[in-house]
């Protein structure tokens, strides 16, 4: 398709020369219809999914030179294309172009995975055109109804929950580029804030030329009187303002022409992980693989060397686990929930580790009494703080189950506030072209 470049004039709408609005810009209604998500890989921060999109425009007035009008529909989270077809249908009505997009495509998504593996992932796919907002602008989330369908197949289906909540809007990030410039010069900086410019603006006739009192004054030679020294400074502070607010207006003409993007239609979906499989196979295997280690304090209180070697050898155990689930977790930056959890669990097995070597001090005479006392204490001790340290973890689990589950119910009802307002905003627009019409109806002349 042909490039037609940035000239405005080439793509007014359509409509009666009295209404038209010089170089209104086209609006591109854009719906999605239907999601299907493939697979979501949280190492590489990134979903792969099918997406069926819709959208119409009226037909631009184009010069001669111009055969078609392309709106540079894209997808600006779309990292890879892996299937791409276009439907254009124009023949229904001449003056109004109806496509749509179907693509297999994967997106780039910043996953937050600090609560791994009970955690709620937003999935957005956003929709957009390369053209500027002088040109195009995007309408989107027109339907009256919520006919959006989504569904989660292959890898997805076996780790994830798609919820059928969703929420569809508009997304301007030009609004963080409008802020003022601030910036000014350093050198105007120097010069309004320096205290020693401000004593020299006092000293305004120190070179000035004084008369010579024992001539008369036919006699007096006169000379150009010299710039004073505050017009010298006020000259130069009125040039450094003039060339920083030129350099501002520049930068800012090359912000809204260069810098500012189209608005963006995104479609947010909620997924949600199986956490059932990584409870019963990481969470509830270290938790036992912790409580044996407790098992060394039945030993006799003398027998430290098979203490440390029951202690050790589970401790082994654990981390050796780890490693073989490593390959089943996230690889990330920062620790999430379940990594906490291990680390707390290892932490205990070293406690326990800690407690039996201390043991050996009992051997002396002197303190060999207190041996029994000592384990008495300690591991019941160490078993209380084991103990509350997976109950906190399991209230901090339940926590944030029921923290997803309001944040959907949250999203649920935002949404199913905008399809009422939608859905009034259509029967008023119906109403006034049923009164619209009427009114010519009576406004015909009865032969």
């Amino acid at each position: 398709m042909a490039d037609t470049g940035s000239n405005v004039n080439e793509y007014r709408v359509k409509t009666p020369s009295g209404e038209r609005a010089q170089n209104l810009p086209i609006e591109i209604e854009i719906e999605f219809e239907k999601v299907s998500i493939i697979d979501i890989d949280d190492n590489k921060q990134e979903f792969r999914a099918e997406v069926h999109l819709s959208f119409s425009y009226e037909k631009p007035e184009v010069s001669s030179k111009v055969e078609d009008w392309d709106p540079q529909i894209y997808f600006p989270n779309c990292s890879e294309f892996h299937h791409k077809y276009q439907i254009l249908d124009t023949e229904d009505d001449p003056d109004k172009v109806i496509g749509g997009y179907i693509v297999d495509a994967t997106f780039i998504e910043i996953m937050d995975l600090s609560d791994f593996p009970f955690d709620l992932q937003k999935l957005h796919v956003e929709v957009s055109s390369r053209r500027p907002e002088t040109e195009v602008t995007i309408k989107g989330g027109r339907h009256t109804e919520n006919v959006v369908e989504f569904e989660s197949v292959f890898k997805a289906a076996k780790e994830w929950i798609l919820d059928e909540t969703f929420q569809r809007k508009i997304v301007d990030k030009n609004a963080l580029q409008n802020k003022p410039d601030k910036t000014r010069s350093n050198v105007a900086k120097r010069l309004l804030g320096d205290d020693r410019f401000r004593r020299k603006i006092t000293d305004i006739n120190a070179n000035q030329t004084k008369p010579d009192p024992s001539l008369t004054n036919s006699e007096q030679v006169t000379f150009p009187k010299p710039k004073s020294k505050l017009a010298q400074l006020s000259g130069l502070k009125k040039r450094l303002q003039n060339s920083t607010a030129q350099r501002s207006n520049r930068t800012k003409d090359i912000k809204s022409k260069i810098l500012r993007q189209n608005k963006k239609f995104q479609i947010t979906l909620y997924a949600r992980r199986r956490w059932k499989f990584y409870f019963v196979n990481v969470i509830l295997i270290t938790a036992v693989i912790m409580g044996l280690t407790f098992t060394s304090g039945t030993l006799d209180s003398n027998a430290t060397g098979d203490k440390l070697t029951v202690t050790v050898t589970l401790l082994l155990t654990s981390v050796a686990f780890k490693s073989a689930i490593a390959n089943r977790l996230p690889v990330i930056s920062y620790l999430t929930f379940l990594d906490k959890y291990i680390l707390a669990c290892l932490a205990a097995q070293v406690a326990i580790a800690l407690q039996n070597a201390v043991s050996t001090l009992f051997r002396n005479d002197f303190f060999k009494p207190w041996a029994d006392f000592y384990d008495w204490i300690s591991m019941p001790l160490l078993g209380s703080v084991a103990i509350w340290l997976n109950l906190a973890f399991l209230i901090k689990a339940i926590m944030i189950n029921r923290r997803n589950k309001q944040m959907l119910k949250r999203v649920r009802e935002e949404e199913s506030k905008n399809l009422t307002k939608r859905q009034v905003d259509q029967e008023d627009m119906e109403a006034k072209i049923y009164n619209k019409a009427a009114l010519v109806d009576l406004e015909e002349p009865v032969y």
